[in-house]
């Protein structure tokens, strides 16, 4: 969305902001520095949390993207804020309720969202922080999580389509700010190359020439992992809630062609059978086939990449 003033940001600003951006995301490329070096979002904060880069627009209003960098900076400022928050959020896992860090998420995430209301990521991790912390009702988190799939399915193909040039978008730089901060940095897509795609079986191969408005020659752009983390998501949670039908509802965007009955949702065992439940439940023998189970455990096992690639612990 637009600023509410139009204030002119001269080349210098820009560029500066940018080059911290950058620095950031080479920082988490870096091993042993998933988390990044967050002085940089720092200084863009800092440069540019003064200026008129609120937006007028809410969640529910149509997104709009611009075409120029200088429209594209409310963008920066707030992904930088969800970084900001998700870092914080990151050294809380399995620590004790902090008030100041929880102040100091929430001051980022609200300083996200009021620069871009539109940011599925902030609306996921928000979402996912009230819910491991308990701070919102589960309808609340159920709706923030809609939101973030709303936002990110909206933003891929927006996005999309301002790359591939069916809007006017001609500076390579503002192709570099689509890509690297809304496509891959907020809504979890990325490019697949031409030899990766040759890897993909035939059926699939088929399947995605039909959406071709999102392949090119080279290769294609995946789904949102925002869109499908909070799908999956709102959907469990609404489901513990016996709101099958919405359950369901998010459940049909996935290739998926079965689902756990309502039924097997609300049954409950009577006083009895809790009072003799010590622990959860487990099972003796070989319930898996061996070759299966001993597949599971290197998959899933403490230090397998699993862990880091799927970004569990911030889940």
């Amino acid at each position: 969305m637009r600023p509410k003033k139009k204030t002119k940001f001269d080349h210098e600003v820009i560029e500066k902001a940018w080059d911290h951006f950058r620095n950031f995301l080479d920082s988490c490329a870096e091993e042993g520095n998933e988390e990044g070096d967050i002085d940089e979002l720092h200084e863009i904060t800092k440069n540019l949390e003064d200026t008129s880069l609120g937006c007028d627009a809410n969640v529910c209003d149509t997104i709009q993207l611009g075409s120029t960098r200088e429209e594209l900076l409310p963008i920066l400022v707030s992904m930088a804020h969800y970084h900001l928050a998700n870092n914080i959020i990151s050294q809380t896992v399995d620590q004790e309720n902090d008030t100041a860090q929880d102040k100091a998420i929430l001051k980022h995430l609200q300083a996200s969202l009021h620069h871009f209301p539109h940011n599925c990521s902030t609306w996921s991790v928000g979402a996912n922080y009230a819910r491991m912390q308990q701070s919102a009702s589960l309808s609340t988190i159920c709706q923030w999580f809609k939101n973030a799939a709303t936002c990110a399915s909206a933003l891929r193909t927006q996005t999309l389509d301002l790359l591939e040039g069916k809007n006017d978008v001609d500076e390579e730089s503002v192709k570099e700010w689509l890509e690297l901060l809304i496509l891959n940095g907020m809504t979890g897509t990325e490019y697949v190359g031409s030899d990766v795609k040759e890897e993909i079986s035939e059926e699939e191969e088929e399947d995605d020439e039909q959406d071709n408005e999102e392949s090119l020659e080279e290769g294609f752009f995946s789904s949102s992992s925002v869109e499908a983390t909070s799908r999956f998501m709102g959907a469990m949670i609404q489901s513990t809630l016996g709101n099958h039908d919405d359950a369901l509802c998010a459940l049909q965007h996935f290739d998926l062609t079965h689902r756990i009955h309502p039924n097997v949702w609300e049954c409950k065992v009577n006083d009895k059978q809790q009072k003799d439940l010590d622990g959860p439940t487990f099972f003796r023998g070989e319930v898996l086939p061996k070759k299966l189970y001993d597949k599971m455990c290197q998959v899933f096992a403490p230090d397998a990449a699993y862990w880091k690639e799927s970004d569990y612990a911030h889940r």
